[in-house]
């Protein structure tokens, strides 16, 4: 199942006004939402991940770095992540090979946009699937995108794994990029993650319900007290990042591996702060990539 909502809309972390259903933000790290695929919990945002090779998790855990290692007796990191079932997530990649992913998208299917400013304006949610690419920013190249269900971001920095692309952002069964090595140092950073919970009723005050009834819809009166967040089955609790586990003490977080090495170059990105990442890249031409 997918939300009834594509990536693109509410792009800014925020969710429809209606009455009835509304999106659940993942409230935890990259690291934790990763690490809780890992342990199998359910209602976890990915529903595989492939991960190895030299890495750290850098801003506060929301951004995952997959060194690019010359060294004897040390392997280039990889990671791959598969959104699960009702899942979406909006994500920032950046490497340090200079121009890639304008170099690497693919050919005959490009527009070009001129305001970085768009990408959360309400014109761009009728442009799904696309993907925006920074060709040239001080030496680096920069992507965005969006993944539905089912869609994934896998990334190899030397073709070490099989189990991992390249390089490659699937949406819909397309892939955006070639399936090309980026040979770099490479950060991946999760802007947010979320559901769909179809099952939420909000309450609406009386002009809102009059305009529901006018327009022929039918207004379902909230439960008292709703919980303002996930609703958790009897026997089962929130872990503090949107995820329903039972109430007795399990799993863990897991390390992190790699080498903590070099931080994010020129942009460092909150997780949660999605205007901010996009107000911060500046001054340059943005190309976007859609399926016509």
């Amino acid at each position: 199942m997918k939300p009834p909502y594509n990536p693109y809309e509410f792009i800014d972390g925020t969710t429809p006004n209606i009455n009835i259903g509304k999106f659940e933000y993942y409230s935890g790290t990259l690291k934790e939402a990763i690490q809780d695929s890992i342990d199998g919990i359910p209602g976890a945002p990915f529903v595989k991940v492939v991960l190895g090779g030299t890495r750290s998790y850098q801003n506060s855990n929301n951004t995952l770095k997959l060194k690019d290692s010359d060294s004897w007796g040390t392997e280039s990191g990889w990671v791959s992540l598969k959104m699960a079932d009702n899942f979406q997530g909006f994500f920032y990649l950046i490497t340090e090979n200079n121009d890639y992913f304008g170099d690497n998208y693919v050919e005959g299917i490009e527009g070009t946009f001129t305001s970085e400013n768009e990408i959360a304006n309400d014109e761009l949610s009728g442009q799904w699937p696309t993907v925006w690419v920074q060709e040239d920013y001080a030496g680096t190249s920069i992507t965005m995108f969006g993944l539905d269900s089912g869609d994934y971001i896998s990334i190899d920095i030397d073709s070490l794994s099989g189990a991992a692309a390249q390089m490659r952002v699937r949406i819909g069964g397309v892939d955006f990029f070639d399936n090309t090595e980026i040979d770099a140092d490479t950060w991946l950073t999760k802007l947010w993650l979320r559901k769909w919970n179809p099952d939420y009723v909000r309450a609406l005050t009386e002009d809102e319900i009059q305009d529901m009834e006018d327009d022929g819809e039918i207004y379902l009166p909230p439960t008292p007290n709703p919980s303002p967040g996930t609703s958790c089955p009897i026997g089962f609790e929130d872990n503090g990042r949107g995820i329903c586990v039972p109430i007795q003490d399990g799993g863990g977080d897991g390390g992190d591996g790699g080498d903590g090495g070099d931080t994010m170059p020129e942009i460092e990105v909150s997780g949660g702060a999605m205007l901010l990442v996009l107000v911060g890249v500046v001054a340059s031409v943005i190309i976007a990539v859609k399926v016509a």
